[in-house]
C-alpha cells in the first residue's frame, strides 16, 4: 500500500508533527517567520494565533501532561527572538526555561514524558554553513509546576557527543529514551533513572551505508518499533532488534513521521521537494502523506 496525500505541496518544511485532540500539530519552519499550524483528517489546515505571540521561528513542539503547548524557538531569518522553550495555555505565550549561556547554536526536536519531563536535543554547528561537525547534547527539563519560576525548571545535559540529534521517542512504560543521531545514521537508546537521567547508552538501530538511510524524526509503535522518516526519501519501520521490518520509498525527501488518528493507526509523514534556502523563487514543496498500519502508536510523544 502507498501513502496517500493529505496536503500537497502547500507548506514549507514540515518538523514535530504530534497528534493532539483530533488534529495533527507541526511546526511549519520556513513559512515566513515560522508557523505552528494544524490539519485534520479531512486534510483542513489553519495557522494557530501562537507564531504571532512570540519573536522567533517555532523549531519543535509537544504538549505537557496538562494539555499546554510546549514549543521550541530559534533566532527567525530576520535576526528575531532566541533559543528558548515556551508554554502556550491556550491564551498566552510564558517562557518555560532559559537556555541562554549553554553555547548551543540550535534546539531540535524534543519529547515530552508522562511525568512532565521534557528531554530537547541541541545542534551546536550551522550545517547550513558547512561548519565543522561538533557533537550536539541532550538536555533534560524537569517537571515542575506551571506557576513556577524559570529557576524552578534548570536545564540540564543528560547526553553528549550525539552529532545532529534528532527524533526522540519514550516507551510507554517511561524506562528507555530513543533518539535519533542523523550524521551518524543510527538511533541510540537509554535507561531512564527514576530522576529523569540517563545510562546504558547502546546502539538501538546502526543503519550501513548501503541502507541509504539518515535518520531525522522517529515515532514509536506498540511493539517497540520505531519508524523513522530518512533524508533519502523513505520511512522505515526499525525493529527492537534493529532489524528493518518494512521501507517505503517515497518520492521527495521525508521530515518527520507520527502515528495518530482515532485509533492511532494512523501514520503521518511530511516530506520536502528540493529546498533552495535564501532564493526569492523558492516556493512551498512540503506535503504530508497518510497511510495504514497494522500496530497503534505507543509511548511519547503520546
Amino acid at each position: 500500500m502507498k501513502p496517500k496525500t493529505l496536503t500537497d505541496n502547500s507548506l514549507w518544511f514540515i518538523e514535530s508533527p504530534r497528534w493532539h485532540k483530533g488534529k495533527l500539530w507541526f511546526a511549519d519552519l520556513l513559512d515566513g517567520e515560522g508557523q505552528i499550524k494544524t490539519i485534520d483528517l479531512e486534510g483542513n489546515c489553519e495557522t494557530t494565533k501562537i507564531g504571532s505571540l512570540v519573536e522567533g521561528t517555532p523549531k519543535s513542539l509537544d504538549f505537557l501532561p496538562n494539555g499546554d503547548l510546549l514549543f521550541a524557538t530559534g533566532v527567525s531569518n530576520s535576526g528575531k527572538g532566541k533559543l528558548g522553550l515556551f508554554c502556550w495555555d491556550g491564551e498566552k505565550v510564558s517562557e518555560y526555561a532559559d537556555f541562554s549561556g549553554l553555547n548551543s547554536k540550535s534546539l531540535n526536536d524534543m519529547v515530552v514524558s508522562a511525568r512532565g519531563r521534557v528531554y530537547i536535543g541541541s545542534i551546536d554547528f550551522d550545517f547550513r554553513l558547512q561548519e565543522q561537525p561538533r557533537p550536539g547534547r541532550l538536555f533534560m527539563i524537569g517537571s515542575a509546576p506551571l506557576r513556577g519560576s524559570l529557576r524552578d525548571r534548570q536545564v540540564k545535559v543528560v547526553a553528549e557527543d550525539i552529532i545532529f540529534p534528532n527524533g526522540i521517542v519514550i516507551t510507554d512504560d517511561g524506562k528507555t529514551l530513543i533518539i535519533a543521531d542523523s550524521f551518524r545514521r543510527c538511533a541510540i537508546a537509554f535507561d531512564i533513572q527514576e530522576d529523569g537521567s540517563l545510562s546504558n547508552r547502546r546502539i538501538f538501530a546502526q543503519f550501513r551505508e548501503e541502507d541509504n538511510i539518515m535518520p531525522d524524526g522517529i515515532c514509536l509503535d506498540a511493539e517497540n518499533a520505531i519508524w523513522v522518516a530518512t533524508f533519502n526519501k523513505s520511512v522505515v519501520r526499525v525493529m527492537p532488534s534493529g532489524k528493518i521490518d518494512r521501507r517505503i520509498d517515497l518520492e521527495d525527501k521525508a521530515i518527520a513521521v507520527m502515528l495518530g488518528g482515532n485509533d492511532k493507526k494512523t501514520l503521518f509523514i511530511s516530506t520536502v521537494g528540493e529546498l533552495s534556502p535564501g532564493s526569492k523563487e523558492q516556493k512551498p514543496t512540503a506535503s504530508i502523506l497518510t497511510m495504514p498500519v497494522e500496530t497503534p502508536g505507543a509511548g511519547f510523544p503520546a
